[in-house]
């Protein structure tokens, strides 16, 4: 699973993770939390990745958090143009994390 990828890596690297599996409750969690960064799929249910980016930059309270599109969609105008900061396409490697 990427996001088990994706947290480890950051957790190797001496970042504070947290996930959420449930997008239904992503919005709230930023709110609450106010995370230095969000990543996040597109391809989730039973919210869409694109529907829960439109929440969090459609709330002021989690308005300015980054988020990192992570997809296998190469399609990155698609989270640019719904408010993401980045993207990255899965599979990702640790090199390519960091280089961005």
């Amino acid at each position: 699973m990427t996001s088990n990828v994706i947290q480890s890596q950051l957790t190797s690297s001496g970042y504070e993770t947290l996930k959420c599996a449930q997008p239904e409750r992503a919005r709230e969690m930023a709110a609450e939390y106010q995370p230095d960064a969000i990543t996040l799929d597109l391809l989730m249910q039973p919210a869409t990745g694109s529907e829960v980016l439109l929440q969090l930059k459609n709330d002021p309270r989690t308005l300015k958090i980054p988020v990192i599109v992570v997809t296998i969609v190469d399609q990155p105008g698609v989270g640019t143009a719904l408010g993401a900061t980045s993207n990255l396409i899965k599979p990702v490697d640790r090199q390519h994390c960091w280089q961005q």
